[in-house]
């Protein structure tokens, strides 16, 4: 089924995103970027992320990788505000403060294994590469989503959960993108006839 608003040749962004929440263990592959974030690739990024002023856990320059890459997963587009404005960098922080260590660890082996490839690739940190070079390494490490091998692989799958999670328990996600408007009593069913 295909809606006027979807890209030539497959479904949206948002569109794919619903599916994944309805998926059990989110085993479909999603593209990592909107066609709205296509788009923008070649123009660098000018908001600077507003990161709390005392994370729980992550540095504020890592809290600050985490905002620039989870904007990349769920850019803002004309339908509703990204990650960033939902404060996703927020709940990660929040998420993986509380987590055990072993997912503390993974978290930053992961964000020192981008950095890492950012350097090697760009010669800069992941913050100091523009926004297309930020989202061709967001390529890289997403391209074993399906079956992670490596430390770069798994972060992606944990940075992307993250992503998804904390978006759509943000009011952002649920009431701009998802259009909730709460219960509502309903006098007919229109999808069932008994």
């Amino acid at each position: 089924m295909s809606r006027t608003n979807d890209p030539p040749g497959g479904i949206d962004r948002r569109r794919a995103l619903h599916l994944l929440a309805g998926t059990v263990g989110g085993t479909v592959s999603l593209p990592v970027l909107s066609e709205g974030a296509k788009g923008r690739e070649s123009a660098p990024e000018t908001q600077e992320p507003e990161i709390v002023t005392n994370p729980k856990f992550f540095s504020r320059d890592e809290l600050q990788v985490i905002d620039v890459l989870s904007e990349i997963i769920i850019p803002a587009d004309s339908h509703s505000p990204g990650a960033r404005a939902a404060h996703v960098s927020t709940f990660t922080d929040e998420l993986v403060s509380q987590s055990p260590e072993t997912t503390k660890q993974r978290w930053r082996q992961g964000l020192a294994e981008v950095e890492l490839l950012a350097k090697s690739r760009h010669q800069r940190t992941l913050l100091a590469c523009s926004l297309a070079e930020q989202v061709e390494l967001m390529r890289v490490i997403s391209q074993n989503e399906g079956s992670p091998q490596n430390v770069q692989d798994v972060f992606f799958a944990d940075l992307k959960r993250a992503t998804v999670d904390g978006y759509y328990r943000s009011a952002i996600g649920i009431h701009k993108d998802l259009e909730y408007q709460g219960n509502k009593y309903g006098l007919a069913f229109s999808g069932c006839d008994h």
